[in-house]
């Protein structure tokens, strides 16, 4: 199995086990751990659903989401797509 293959089944796994959980049981970073599994795997709109979640724990907070921002814009870039794409929801 290629190391894309390896991830996207890594990422898929990650995606099912978490979001079949109790939203309201999941914090910030598992929501962001959703988040990132779904970009992992192409699925914009649910990531940025996932991301939005996240940030909607702490609006307030600019820590954490300065990091969730920096991450996908690197996973971003990897997968050849715009940097900025998740910036409206992570700025």
């Amino acid at each position: 199995m290629g190391q894309n293959e390896e991830s996207r089944r890594i990422a898929r796994e990650i995606a099912d086990r978490l979001s079949a959980l109790p939203e309201a049981d999941l914090d910030v970073w598992e929501r962001a751990i959703v988040g990132e599994a779904y970009l992992l795997l192409g699925d914009l709109a649910r990531a940025k659903s996932w991301y939005m979640k996240a940030v909607a724990l702490d609006p307030a907070a600019q820590g954490p989401r300065e990091i969730m921002r920096d991450q996908a814009r690197r996973n971003l870039q990897y997968l050849g797509l715009p940097t900025a794409g998740l910036d409206d929801v992570l700025t």
